[in-house]
């Protein structure tokens, strides 16, 4: 008479492997409004969405984390920007690519489909808008308001051509690492 054979019992190295978990970015809408925008000629709102992107385990965090500041192009939607950058930074920050960071994308529209971040009467100065209110907010809501210093903080340009001069100096020519 045969005995049967028990069935063999997994051991770790045929056991399937967990799934690594992913880098997930967080993306919140918050609303400021801005003393720089109102009165604008156009009638447009002072108060705007700002898209904020944080990096993952953000909220338990003690971290301090860089801050790139991205004024959306084409017509200033900042949805349209924030949701890519989104899906870019997590598949960066997989691979290793870049560090964790915090990315603000504030609304850049208007009633003549977008200003490019101009500033006029008209428009509404936007310059101030994004240096002063926006990244002042940013500090308020981080708790740490006496941070906040306007001489720390520049627009460069709203021009593409010129921003790549103005910190072409700058740049990291080498890859970190």
């Amino acid at each position: 008479m045969v005995t049967p054979t028990p069935p063999a019992q997994p051991t770790s190295a045929s056991q399937p492997a967990k799934p690594t978990p992913q880098p997930t970015v967080e993306l919140r809408t918050e609303k400021i409004t801005s003393p720089a925008l109102a009165g604008n000629l156009l009638g447009d709102p002072a108060e705007r969405k700002v898209h904020v992107l944080l990096p993952p385990g953000y909220e338990t965090s003690e971290k301090r984390y860089p801050v790139v500041y991205v004024m959306p192009w084409g017509r200033g939607y900042p949805e349209d920007n924030a949701w890519g950058f989104k899906g870019a930074m997590e598949s960066l920050l997989r691979k290793g690519e870049i560090q964790e960071m915090i990315v603000v994308v504030p609304d850049g529209t208007n009633d003549l489909s977008g200003g490019l971040f101009l500033s006029s009467p008209t428009l509404g100065d936007y310059e101030a808008y994004v240096t002063q209110d926006v990244v002042k907010e940013g500090f308020l809501e981080a708790g740490h308001p006496d941070n906040y210093r306007e001489d720390d903080v520049y627009f460069v340009t709203n021009d593409q051509f010129a921003y790549a001069a103005a910190v072409c100096g700058t740049m990291v020519r080498e890859r970190p690492g």
